[in-house]
């Protein structure tokens, strides 16, 4: 019987295989191929994987979307092991959503190899989640929809958008967790300590990749931060501000009129009364 003849009802959960392989150094999986779809991702140590006649190193926060055509294995490479979570699952609700969207916009699309994607601790933790919601019994294509698109966004948007443009991967991996608003008070010393550089290191790197200096980005960073909560809360701006370590209101305001030509009250009224709400 196939995967696909097994559907009842629109549950999936007989169909949707969610485990955690922890494998011994220099232990992994045998060459093999299926009829199904997967997406694995690697949680601890490091590894290889081999597909499609290419070995590509893997590591801690590489997820690898698996397509039926591909023939894979895997070993582990860490004197500590490697640790991955495997969600296999049936390809019709798959090929039904990727009909919807851009290929490149879709994770299991065609090539060579399959595509492999480093994510960002904060970005990792989404998935942490979904392998304990998905490992719960009596899953349902809703589940399963939800967990397919979730994770192609994941992967395909890009961290903090333009903010990070031009910058390495490390940097946009550190701004992304400095993002965070408990983090933004901390300035630029916060985020050279969430990089692991130096502040003239940081602002030397900005400033060639940008044009701009350390403080612009950060700025840059508390901003869209700052106008989400104006959109999104009732706080009040001074305490806005004082979360993102601009105690002194004016400074806070001449920064956000740079960033969005009006200031924050307006643009919060301006976004409530284009829902109707009136002050």
């Amino acid at each position: 019987m196939t995967w696909k003849e097994e559907m009842i009802d629109g549950s999936v959960s007989s169909q949707l295989r969610v485990v955690r392989h922890i494998l011994k150094a220099g232990s992994g999986f045998s060459s093999h191929r299926h009829e199904f779809a997967e997406v694995f991702w690697c949680e601890t140590g490091t590894g290889m994987h081999v597909v499609n006649g290419q070995q590509f190193p893997i590591e801690a926060g590489d997820v690898i979307f698996v397509r039926p055509t591909d023939v894979h294995s895997g070993y582990s490479t860490s004197r500590t092991g490697l640790t991955f979570v495997n969600v296999s699952f049936p390809l019709e609700p798959m090929l039904a959503l990727s009909k919807r969207y851009d290929p490149t916009q879709w994770p299991w699309h065609d090539g060579p190899v399959p595509l492999q994607v480093r994510l960002s601790p904060r970005r990792m933790e989404r998935l942490h989640a979904w392998a304990g919601d998905l490992s719960a019994p009596n899953q349902r294509r809703l589940d399963l929809e939800c967990f397919l698109l979730d994770i192609a966004r994941l992967v395909t948007q890009p961290p903090e958008n333009d903010v990070c443009s031009g910058l390495p991967v490390w940097l946009r991996e550190a701004v992304e967790v400095y993002a965070d608003p408990r983090n933004l008070a901390g300035g630029t010393a916060r985020l050279s300590h969430l990089a692991g550089r130096s502040q003239a290191h940081l602002n030397r790197l900005v400033r060639a990749a940008q044009g701009r200096t350390a403080t612009d980005l950060v700025n840059a960073v508390r901003m869209r931060w700052a106008s989400t909560a104006l959109r999104m809360s009732d706080r009040s701006i001074a305490d806005i501000a004082s979360v993102c370590g601009l105690t002194h209101l004016g400074h806070f305001y001449a920064i956000f009129k740079q960033h969005f030509r009006i200031t924050p009250r307006r643009y919060r009224l301006d976004a409530w009364q284009a829902t109707g709400h009136r002050d």
